[in-house]
């Protein structure tokens, strides 16, 4: 978390590589769609799964239901802008150096999922183990963001928590995943059904 600060600045910064859609189409990337249409509707195919089911308890997906619904339509009104989105903007992929008293970026590496959307996605993998009731990074993320000129919408954490939310529940079907990362998995989504109503 000693860095946050500095990670905020610098995914204001990617964040400000906006593509017009003539480019998207020249590339063949994915072009931004409804995001919170299509988040609806993936959960609710995502909870069709027999084994996230079986990971998660139907009790917790329940849960989780209500929150995808509480919050799909604020996400609905950020505007939708082909922005560059990293695509696993995890602590793995962030080195940092120590420069002039402080932990700052040096690198973002792994670019093979980037694509092109909201930067609530790359918000919620860096902030994904962060609990409510004990912020450790998002305070000081929020203000380097802010800091570097990105523009928060309300409620962006628990927004940027949904997209999150899509990408476990993702994973958490697959097969082939050891016992310790399902239970990892299994604790965030425990702690975002919790968190539902904050």
């Amino acid at each position: 978390q000693l860095a946050a600060r500095s990670v905020g600045r610098t995914l204001a910064a990617i964040g400000r590589y906006a593509w017009p859609m003539t480019a998207v189409a020249w590339l063949n990337a994915p072009e931004p769609v409804n995001e919170a249409d299509e988040t609806l509707r993936s959960f609710d195919d995502l909870c069709q799964s027999t084994v996230l089911r079986e990971r998660v308890g139907t009790r917790t997906l329940g849960h989780l239901h209500e929150f995808v619904t509480a919050w799909s339509g604020a996400l609905a009104q950020v505007p939708e802008v082909p922005n560059l989105v990293h695509g696993d903007f995890r602590q793995a992929n962030i080195l940092v150096r120590w420069e002039a008293g402080r932990w700052e970026v040096a690198a973002i590496l792994d670019w093979e999922s980037a694509s092109f959307g909201s930067f609530l996605r790359d918000a919620g993998v860096f902030l994904r183990y962060e609990r409510s009731g004990s912020p450790l990074r998002a305070p000081l993320f929020s203000q380097g963001f802010a800091e570097a000129g990105g523009s928060l919408p309300d409620g962006w954490q628990q927004m940027a928590r949904l997209y999150d939310l899509f990408s476990v529940c993702s994973r958490l079907r697959m097969q082939n995943l050891t016992d310790n990362v399902v239970n990892e998995l299994r604790g965030v989504l425990e702690a975002t059904a919790e968190d539902r109503h904050t």
